[in-house]
């Protein structure tokens, strides 16, 4: 289908393009809702022209009215790949609503019901079926639903691939379409592990930050000899469970990070060239040990010495 109003007189522009649509949507939902405002002084006008790379089959879509498109759940498998040429436009599904602006893409899902708004757009489209993605089908949905935006590096490119193939539309060899088609899915693949990579980073850093200021409340407590998961986490607002992931993602537990810095703590108390000898029970109790014995033990079990060892080792 190659539809566009500008051969139509105005007054029969609306109904056409809305028949345009349930035609071309025919093969992922018979039962597409249509709405435009066509009420503004610009004359309305709007095109589909169809675009095939390879087995990719889409179109370029353009409307300068405002517009909302309704869509039933289908079930069909796969994914739709959206470039936003020009314009704005806002999808929406069960999952949220992604708010697009020129240069960005988005992988968007078949199977929920979905909706489009408008002020006026042009869109490239492309359907990508599961039996295309093959192997690349868990990198991409992944990336599912999430806009990739054009001030990235690898996004600008993927973006720039597409605008040059469609300017060749129509006039590719089988061999040519297929390769390019290859090249499209491997840079979209590529971009997904890229973007799932950064959002991993971006975790971790999120993951540490929480870590280090657990660390610090707890270095601000280490008197308090009862001090556990619990009461450092509620103080902290998160669950007990959260704690003891945060620290497992450092390879130790609370209990052994704490058991460590009390007796740092005490190490640097004992040895002091402070040229007097510290009281090593006060010493212990000040840095949260409540048992004296259970405290030398751990000292040179960390140390390979006793407390009064150390002291004596300093003073020599």
């Amino acid at each position: 289908m190659n539809f566009s109003t500008t051969r139509l007189p105005p007054a029969e522009r609306e109904a056409a393009y809305r028949s345009a649509l349930q035609r071309y949507f025919s093969d992922v939902a018979p039962n597409v809702s249509v709405r435009l405002d066509t009420s503004g002084e610009t004359p309305f006008w709007a095109s589909l022209e169809p675009l095939g790379i390879g087995q990719l089959a889409g179109g370029i879509h353009q409307c300068n009215a405002p517009h909302e498109l309704r869509l039933p759940r289908t079930k069909l498998p796969g994914m739709d790949l959206y470039l936003l040429c020009d314009g704005d436009v806002s999808l929406t599904n069960a999952n949220g609503t992604i708010e697009l602006t020129p240069g960005d893409m988005i992988l968007w899902p078949y199977g929920l019901e979905w909706q489009a708004r408008s002020r006026h757009f042009r869109m490239i489209a492309l359907g990508l079926p599961d039996a295309i993605l093959l192997r690349r089908k868990d990198h991409l949905h992944a990336l599912m639903g999430r806009p990739i935006s054009a001030s990235g590096v690898l996004g600008a490119c993927v973006g720039a691939l597409l605008r040059k193939a469609i300017e060749f539309r129509g006039r590719f060899t089988f061999e040519e379409g297929a390769a390019l088609q290859d090249t499209i899915l491997h840079a979209i693949s590529t971009l997904a592990i890229t973007e799932q990579g950064v959002s991993a980073s971006a975790a971790c850093a999120e993951r540490d930050a929480q870590l280090k200021r657990l660390q610090a409340m707890a270095l601000q407590s280490l008197e308090q000899v009862d001090l556990n998961p619990g009461l450092l986490a509620a103080r902290a607002g998160i669950s007990t469970r959260t704690l003891h992931r945060l620290f497992a993602s450092s390879g130790t537990t609370f209990a052994e990070w704490l058991r460590q810095r009390r007796l740092e703590r005490c190490w640097e108390e004992l040895t002091q060239r402070s040229g007097r000898r510290r009281n090593i029970a006060r010493v212990a109790l000040a840095s949260g040990f409540g048992d004296l014995s259970t405290f030398n033990r751990a000292f040179r079990a960390r140390f390979g010495m006793t407390p009064r060892a150390a002291q004596a080792q300093i003073t020599r």
